[in-house]
């Protein structure tokens, strides 16, 4: 039996990881070295992150085609594409804040995601799914939670020019968190330590979302997307437009009472 892709993300993820641990233990690595394609500055840190995942997946000898934070889209004339984002949360890592990620995803020819992973860098530990196949952390399957309003736990991000527009939607749990890293904040709705994360100001990258995505709908949850009309639909990271934030939902309760929320604060 050949090895899975799974098992190559896994094996390239762990490899990235300890790359990074053992380069930067106390933090570092903020450096700029240019702007990536994703149109923020490249910091040391992702560049050696992502040059030593790259010959990684050359010495595997992969053809996969490459989309990556940084160096953009590269075509291989492959059916599989790696979707990377090196570090996910850079400036937690480049400040020795222990909430950073490597995250690796494989789309196939028909637009979705087959498999994917999230390294929890400094906790030395992975989210993964297969599509059809569950959400683990490491080797424990994880599932989503169900949603009790008197414990409910949010995490959100808002640029400081949305904050008043947004804030009554975040407004009504029981607590709201932000850490800084997209696809770890995603995986903890999977796993049932958040009810949500909520993102707004910017439309996510596919390199942010593209792994957390496979794995939060194989541990039972969804994105949706709020539009610029105030409308809420499902969200695909590949295919949107007019987006005024995203959210991880655990459980579909937790989507309802954000929605009728959203419906209350509307103008008239």
């Amino acid at each position: 039996m050949g090895v899975s892709d799974l098992q190559h993300l896994r094996s390239i993820g762990a490899a990235v990881s300890d790359h990074i641990r053992a380069l930067f233990p106390h933090g570092g690595g903020g450096e700029r070295i240019g702007i990536g394609a994703g149109g923020d500055w490249t910091k040391q840190i992702d560049l050696q992150a992502e040059t030593f995942a790259l010959d990684r997946v050359r010495d595997m000898g992969m053809e996969w085609n490459i989309l990556s934070e940084e160096i953009g889209y590269l075509d291989r004339g492959s059916d599989k594409t790696l979707i990377i984002d090196p570090i996910d949360g850079t400036y937690n890592a480049v400040n020795a804040l222990p909430f950073y990620a490597t995250s690796l995803a494989i789309m196939g020819s028909d637009g979705e995601i087959d498999a994917g992973v999230v390294c929890d860098i400094p906790m030395r530990r992975s989210f993964h799914a297969e599509r059809g196949r569950g959400a683990y952390l490491d080797d424990e399957r994880i599932r989503t939670r169900d949603y009790i309003e008197s414990r409910a736990v949010f995490s959100s991000f808002l640029e400081p020019g949305s904050m008043e527009d947004n804030r009554t939607l975040l407004s009504w749990p029981k607590r709201v968190r932000y850490f800084g890293a997209v696809s770890l904040e995603v995986c903890f709705v999977a796993k049932g330590s958040f009810d949500l994360f909520a993102l707004f100001s910017r439309i996510p990258r596919i390199t942010d979302l593209a792994a957390a995505h496979l794995i939060l709908k194989e541990a039972g949850g969804k994105h949706m997307k709020i539009r610029t009309d105030g409308t809420w639909a499902d969200y695909h990271p590949f295919k949107e437009s007019d987006i005024r934030g995203v959210l991880a939902i655990g459980d579909p309760t937790a989507a309802e009472r954000m929605i009728e929320i959203s419906r209350a604060a509307r103008p008239r």
